[in-house]
């Protein structure tokens, strides 16, 4: 989010990057002997450059728009984060970088999954496994589900094609039984997709500044990538859109444009981070017209006509500088907007404080699994069986706590006592979390220990 700002014992403001946030970057300073007073700033590089031990290689091409900032300030009664995340939502709400009024967040209370169908060349979740899968969360009380399925496409997680099904992924008999419990059901299926192109032959990679292929790419993918022009893209989405009008899935999932914004320096097309969001955003909004959109991380050019996103990241750069506190400043924004989650509960080191963490920050709480059994299933914590009944009961204590209020406005957030935190949303519901080994008391409310509690 092209967002930041600063408060002070008189107040504060926060600015909104409104064009050319691209070619941005957030400067912060503190105060020292040599500079007497805080600053944050954005910086702006209009031509791209890259200094190397080799020399200095400067873009053909250069940013030639508009740059454009909008900036409110806040009285010091009111200044605090939460105050300053809400004036920042009303600011990206005003220049058209969020949408309002997402009728998905009417319905009842989701259970956030991936499904791993084909990675690579595995295939861990066919048709037949997802059916088993699902049949089970219904048979546990798990009806209302938000489901990415990833490898549904040729290639994989990472696929080169969004036109194909994966063969690998079973047979049209098995296909059809899927969708007619899909359509049955209160399920919603979004197919994980690449909005840019991917090869694993070295040629057709595109090219950094240096003029050198770009065989990896924020390690998203381990080989080389082809970045289509959103001219291209668009036609392979068009095509993609058409070819599967009837599936069984109702939605997308944007896996790549989710993460990241890529520029491509080939030879005769020079593409800028401003024309792959351009061509992204318009692409994402033709989906959205006949398919529902999910987004995985949180890319704001794709986050605009989202329904759900996945795995949205909830921890700081500067997680482990004592300097720096944590806060959820994006969840503040984003809250009441559309269903987020974080990262998959069943993969964290400590289970139940990626829940609790989900509970504090109003996220939907969110399972990677496949149906794949293998020789060490017992303590493989992507196998289903494994962490099935604990998700059963971590999403029933969060749809009870949380159900109701995936269309509020998280209004104030902090910490009430040590290791016992507080959210509060605008109908004045209180959410405390407690992630000590004791039981605390904080305003006259006592919160069990590795807990949670509501109060209305």
């Amino acid at each position: 989010m092209p967002a930041f700002g600063m408060k002070s014992g008189d107040g504060a403001f926060v600015a909104v990057i409104d064009e050319g946030d691209a070619f941005a970057k957030i400067r912060a300073h503190k105060a020292s002997s040599e500079e007497g007073s805080n600053r944050v700033y954005a910086e702006f590089t209009l031509t791209p450059t890259e200094s190397t031990d080799d020399g200095c290689y400067v873009s053909s091409v250069g940013y030639k728009g508009n740059i454009r900032l909008s900036y409110r300030f806040i009285s010091k009664e009111n200044a605090d984060y939460t105050a300053m995340a809400t004036v920042a939502r009303e600011l990206m709400i005003r220049n058209g970088s969020l949408l309002t009024g997402n009728k998905r967040l009417n319905g009842a209370y989701p259970f956030a999954l991936s499904l791993i169908g084909v990675d690579g060349s595995k295939a861990y979740t066919d048709y037949a496994q997802c059916y088993d899968v699902l049949t089970t969360l219904n048979s546990r009380g798990i009806n209302t589900i938000s489901l990415r399925y990833r490898g549904v496409f040729t290639g994989g997680i990472q696929q080169e094609s969004g036109t194909a099904l994966n063969e690998r992924l079973g047979s049209d008999a098995q296909l059809s039984e899927l969708e007619d419990l899909v359509a049955t059901q209160d399920i919603s299926v979004y197919a994980e997709t690449n909005l840019f192109a991917f090869s694993d032959t070295p040629e057709d990679a595109s090219l950094d500044i240096r003029g050198e292929r770009q065989t990896e790419l924020t390690g998203l993918v381990p080989y080389a990538v082809s970045i289509y022009s959103a001219a291209s893209a668009g036609d392979r989405v068009s095509s993609m859109l058409y070819e599967h009008r009837d599936s069984f899935f109702g939605g997308l999932c944007i896996n790549d444009a989710g993460a990241f914004l890529p520029a491509d320096y080939s030879k005769g097309e020079v593409l800028l981070p401003t024309d792959a969001a351009r061509g992204l955003s318009a692409q994402i909004s033709g989906i959205s017209a006949t398919k529902s959109v999910a987004v995985n991380k949180g890319n704001l050019y794709a986050v605009k006509y989202a329904d759900m996103i996945y795995e949205l990241p909830d921890r700081s750069f500067y997680t482990d500088a004592d300097c720096c506190v944590q806060i959820p400043f994006v969840q503040i924004v984003l809250h009441g907007i559309c269903d987020y989650s974080l990262s998959a509960i069943n993969l964290a080191d400590d289970s139940t404080e990626a829940f609790l963490k989900a509970v504090e920050y109003g996220a939907v709480p969110y399972y990677e699994w496949y149906c794949r059994s293998t020789d060490n299933a017992d303590g493989d914590r992507y196998y289903y069986m494994n962490s099935v009944s604990s998700a059963r009961q971590q999403y029933e204590s969060a749809a009870a706590a949380l159900g109701d209020l995936r269309g509020s406005r998280i209004t104030d957030h902090g910490m009430a006592a040590e290791n016992v935190y507080f959210t509060v949303y605008d109908n004045e519901t209180e959410i405390y979390v407690n992630y000590s080994d004791e039981a605390v008391t904080v305003s006259g409310v006592t919160v069990e220990a590795n807990s949670f509690i509501r109060v209305n």
